[in-house]
């Protein structure tokens, strides 16, 4: 028995070694997980970031917009004590359409951030959605922004839905436009 423990063993190793031998592995190792290593850029380095950065400050360092986004909106949603929430995620053309810059994750990286669960207007559970997320326009007081607010019937889920297929439609039908035929 432990024999076979052991082939297995090194023969796991070998195709360990096998995998980022290969050049898209090897380059993704290089550039991302031993840069962290050994950088000319200090703060880049893993040293550098396991004594001056908490767990928190990291993942906002390396993940950027997406993950400050995905938190903010499972803050309101604590803050608001929502039970279950299900968010349905604007498509980045109703950002873009809107004139936001942001990046908004996918459902499964928005849930991976911050333990929230998502969905865009085209998945299966999109009628369980709970909570919405829209674009504000400015009101002379505020700028532009992002608010979240809760579904209360399926005909408002319907209209939030139409809104972000517009946009996604009016989209492709501008890139349909002015490609080549």
């Amino acid at each position: 028995m432990t024999f076979k423990k052991i082939i297995l063993f090194v023969a796991s190793c070998l195709i360990i070694l096998i995998f980022f031998h290969t050049e898209f592995y090897g380059n993704w190792f290089e550039t991302k997980i031993y840069r962290a290593w050994d950088s000319e850029i200090e703060r880049e380095t893993f040293d550098y970031q396991r004594t001056h950065l908490n767990p928190e400050q990291r993942k906002i360092d390396k993940l950027q917009e997406t993950y400050t986004f995905s938190e903010q909106v499972a803050a309101y949603l604590k803050q608001m004590k929502a039970k279950n929430p299900l968010v349905l995620l604007p498509p980045q053309e109703y950002i873009n359409e809107k004139g936001g810059n942001m990046i908004i994750p996918e459902p499964i990286v928005f849930y991976y951030h911050c333990g929230v669960k998502g969905a865009w207007y085209t998945s299966a559970n999109v009628n369980q959605t709970n909570w919405a997320i829209i674009v504000q326009p400015p009101n002379g007081i505020t700028p532009q922004q992002l608010a979240i607010i809760p579904i209360q019937n399926q005909p408002e889920r319907d209209a939030i839905i139409a809104v972000y297929k517009h946009a996604v439609d009016s989209v492709k039908a501008r890139q349909q436009a002015n490609s080549p035929k």
